[in-house]
């Protein structure tokens, strides 16, 4: 099916969902590249649209139906920002849109310089926990498989009560994994789980504020605090004032409550008259990170403050990489300690059934 037959069965209501699907931040970082060139050349905007839609023609790519939208709505007269506002995140949107008032070839430079740092702090976030999520899985692999496979055989040489220390005290963990309650416990650990991730954008208040000392709410304000200060500092590099930045994200639909209570806070106590550190320390929410706020403040003295901020939030987001490299690794040494005692149980409870053998307690 090409992409007019597409257009054709499903209508433009299936638009959106093209964009996330094809319109990822590889295919974004090559749109305003391409633009970003041609600005700095005098061609004009809507050429260099049509350019990028004929390659996506050659291609047969869904883009095509994005990029029909685009160019229609760029010729009603919507600024580039308006037009892609359904199909690109609305940091990006904010950036195109003050490009639009003063150099739009610098907007799109922008626009890649924050795709990179988004793509590099979650690189950083994945790397660091596919590692953990691995010896995770073994680690549970290896008990079903003694719960269900190997104990099972065992008891059919005696009586466990005859066994050794080591082979009871491991039997009974066994055994207990392999009964309902067993199960119930998995399912409990499963539910907490599935409970935290999806705590995450949602659970706001005083208690949150304490959870976030701890793992994977601690994990995920560093990641997001790292990601909105960088959008902060990029537009502030374009051109915008703090202020209206704030207003401009309140106003974004898809925000989550999490993020949402922090902007908010910040906010009313900036509108008062505080300087932006200030105004961040003032807001008591911790965000986007208790060191970062301290740094800010010391830096707030500075009369280069406002022109150094982009680069202070690019230091700090090499430092939240680190850091989520460093709890990971905390976490992999855990794991590997877990999985290291298990085979230790496993190799005494071993030689401990070999002696009953030997000495003929089976």
């Amino acid at each position: 099916m090409n992409a007019q037959e597409f257009k054709a069965l499903y209508g433009p209501k299936l638009l959106p969902l093209v964009a996330k699907i094809w319109f990822g931040s590889v295919e974004r970082q090559k749109l305003w590249e391409m633009l970003a060139a041609h600005q700095r050349y005098n061609l004009a905007l809507k050429r260099s649209l049509e350019l990028y839609r004929e390659r996506l023609i050659q291609r047969n790519s869904p883009l095509e139906l994005v990029m029909d939208e685009v160019i229609a709505a760029y010729q009603d007269g919507q600024d580039l920002d308006e037009a892609f506002s359904s199909f690109i995140p609305p940091e990006e949107a904010m950036l195109l849109r003050a490009g639009s008032q003063t150099d739009l070839s610098r907007a799109l430079e922008l626009c890649v310089d924050m795709i990179k740092a988004r793509r590099s702090i979650m690189s950083s976030l994945v790397s660091a926990l596919a590692y953990p999520l691995l010896l995770l899985v073994m680690f549970c692999g290896m008990l079903w498989v003694l719960a269900f496979m190997v104990f099972p055989e065992l008891r059919l040489l005696g009586e466990p009560s005859q066994w050794g220390m080591a082979a009871r005290i491991l039997f009974g963990s066994a055994e207990f994994i392999a009964s309902p309650w067993g199960a119930l416990l998995a399912a409990l650990l499963l539910l907490g789980v599935v409970t935290s991730m999806l705590s995450l954008p949602l659970w706001t208040g005083s208690f949150r504020l304490k959870a976030e000392k701890y793992a994977p709410w601690s994990i995920y304000r560093l990641l997001n605090g790292a990601t909105w200060m960088m959008s902060v500092a990029t537009l502030m590099r374009a051109g915008m004032k703090f202020i209206f930045i704030l207003d401009d994200m309140l106003e974004l639909e898809q925000m989550s409550p999490w993020l949402r209570e922090r902007v908010q806070r910040i906010r009313q106590v900036y509108q008062h008259g505080d300087r932006l550190a200030s105004a961040l320390k003032a807001a008591g929410m911790n965000f986007p990170s208790p060191e970062v706020i301290e740094d800010l403040l010391a830096y707030e003295e500075l009369p280069s403050f406002y022109d150094n901020f982009y680069n202070i939030a690019r230091e700090w987001l090499e430092t939240s990489q680190k850091e989520i490299t460093r709890k990971a690794g905390a976490l992999n040494a855990a794991l590997i300690c877990g999985i290291g005692l298990l085979l230790c149980g496993v190799a005494l409870a071993t030689s401990s059934l070999q002696q009953s053998i030997n000495i003929g307690g089976l």
